[in-house]
C-alpha cells in the first residue's frame, strides 16, 4: 500500500451506489475499492457530495454537537510529586491531575464549556487552586510557566438526542464505511469507542473485498451474529464473513 502525505481530500467521486475515488485538493482522483472515512463528523459533512449529504443517516448529522476538552500544563518553581502518577479530583473544575515530571503537572477537564470565554490566566488560577486543595505539597509553589490547550470540538456531546442519531459503520454506499469515536459503538465518545469502530470498519472492508456481491447490510448482520457467538476477537469476525460467502 501507499501513504499519501500532504494529500487533502476534498470530496468523493461517486458511481451509482459506490465511491469510485477520493478527490484531492490538487484535482487528482485516487481510485478505491473501499473507503473508510475516519474523520470527525464536521469534516465528514464537508467531504460528502451535496446529494449524498441529504441521504439518511447523513442528513441528521448536523444535529450532533461537540464538547470541549481543556488541558492545562504548569511548570513550577520546584520539584513536587505524590504517590500516584495521576489523581481524579472532585468538587472543582480540574478533573484529572497528572505528575508529568519533577516540577511539572498537568490537568485535563472534559465538557469544559464553562471555560469557553475565560482567559488563560483565570483557567490556570482555578486549576492551581483545585490542585492545592488536595495536594498540600503544592502549597507555596509558584507557577513559572503555563500552557492552556483548548480543544473546542474534542468529542461528541453525547446527549440522548445525539446518541439516537449516531450512525453505524455502514452507509448507503456499498463500499463506504465510517470510523471514529462518534460512530455508534455502544460506547461514549472515547478512545475505546474509536478503536472499536475502526475494527468494525476494517472487518467490513475485508468482507467487501473478498466478496463484493454481498451487501454491506448483510455483512453487518453476519458480523453481529458472529460477535454474539464468538465475542470480540477480530479474526473470527472475518471468518464469519467467509461463512456468508459460502452460503452465497
Amino acid at each position: 500500500g501507499r501513504v499519501l502525505s500532504g494529500a487533502t481530500v476534498v470530496t468523493l467521486a461517486l458511481d451509482g451506489d459506490r465511491v469510485r475515488a477520493v478527490v484531492l485538493r490538487d484535482g487528482r482522483h485516487v481510485p478505491a475499492d473501499a473507503v473508510v472515512l475516519a474523520v470527525p463528523c464536521g469534516a465528514l459533512l464537508r467531504l460528502l457530495p451535496p446529494a449524498l449529504a441529504q441521504v439518511s443517516p447523513f442528513r441528521s448529522l448536523h444535529a450532533l454537537g461537540s464538547s470541549p476538552i481543556v488541558s492545562v500544563h504548569l511548570w513550577l518553581d520546584r520539584p513536587v510529586g505524590w504517590d500516584s502518577p495521576f489523581l481524579g479530583l472532585l468538587g472543582g473544575r480540574a478533573q484529572w491531575l497528572f505528575a508529568c515530571a519533577p516540577g511539572r503537572i498537568a490537568s485535563v477537564t472534559s465538557g469544559a464549556r464553562f471555560w469557553d470565554d475565560a482567559p488563560d490566566e483565570a483557567i490556570v488560577s482555578e486549576v492551581l487552586s483545585d490542585a492545592r486543595a488536595v495536594l498540600p505539597v503544592l502549597g507555596g509553589t509558584t507557577v513559572r510557566r503555563s500552557l492552556v490547550v483548548r480543544e473546542r470540538h474534542a468529542t461528541l456531546s453525547l446527549t440522548p438526542a445525539a446518541d439516537a442519531i449516531r450512525p453505524e459503520a455502514e452507509t448507503p454506499l456499498a463500499n463506504l464505511f465510517l470510523a471514529g469515536d462518534w460512530v455508534r459503538t455502544g460506547l461514549p465518545a472515547t478512545i475505546e469507542g474509536a478503536v472499536q469502530s475502526g475494527r468494525r470498519a476494517a472487518s467490513l472492508v475485508l468482507a467487501l473485498t473478498r466478496n463484493p456481491l454481498v451487501s454491506a447490510r448483510d455483512q453487518v448482520v453476519a458480523l453481529k451474529q458472529r460477535e454474539e457467538h464468538l465475542g470480540d476477537d477480530p479474526i473470527p469476525r472475518v471468518v464469519g464473513v467467509d461463512d456468508v460467502e459460502g452460503r452465497k
